[in-house]
């Protein structure tokens, strides 16, 4: 993922942000790196930039400060639902499946391959959080919010 700016200050932000709309057609955008993502938005909301050219979706204007909070409060909200569906020990696709049920997204193949990473890469970030545990038993990875941490 890399930003560009253009000498006349067009800020192209590539997939960094997603749009309003896109997070209400989709609340669990793809990431890769929740740490960086995080980072990324906190750098967007400081940027003095006033024309931002996302991937996709339309450019947006003046200010981008609405939909930064609006991703900020989209991965909250995510490491809420996973740490409550880790209340007892799930293995990433049972987690994978309670997402899509919790969010209401068509369970195909295209859908859980894509959470399924991005549900991996909030179990990393929330790993490295010390808001989990992974437990390791009879052939099977699985996951559990230890909230005595």
């Amino acid at each position: 993922q890399v930003g560009i700016i253009s000498p006349d200050k067009v800020f192209f932000i590539g997939d960094a942000l997603y749009s309003n709309e896109e997070l209400s057609e989709n609340p669990i955008p793809f990431a890769s790196d929740i740490t960086k993502a995080k980072k990324t938005l906190e750098y967007l909301l400081k940027s003095k930039y006033t024309m931002f050219v996302p991937t996709h979706g339309k450019p947006l204007e003046f200010s981008i400060t609405a939909e930064v909070y609006n991703n900020q409060r989209q991965i909250k909200m995510l490491e809420e639902t996973i740490l409550m569906h880790l209340s007892m020990p799930k293995t990433t696709d049972e987690l994978t499946a309670l997402c899509l049920a919790s969010f209401d997204l068509e369970e195909n193949i295209p859908n859980f391959y894509l959470i399924s990473s991005t549900i991996s890469a909030y179990l990393e970030d929330l790993k490295k959080g010390n808001k989990l545990k992974v437990i390791h038993e009879r052939g099977k990875t699985r996951w559990f919010a230890d909230f005595m941490l």
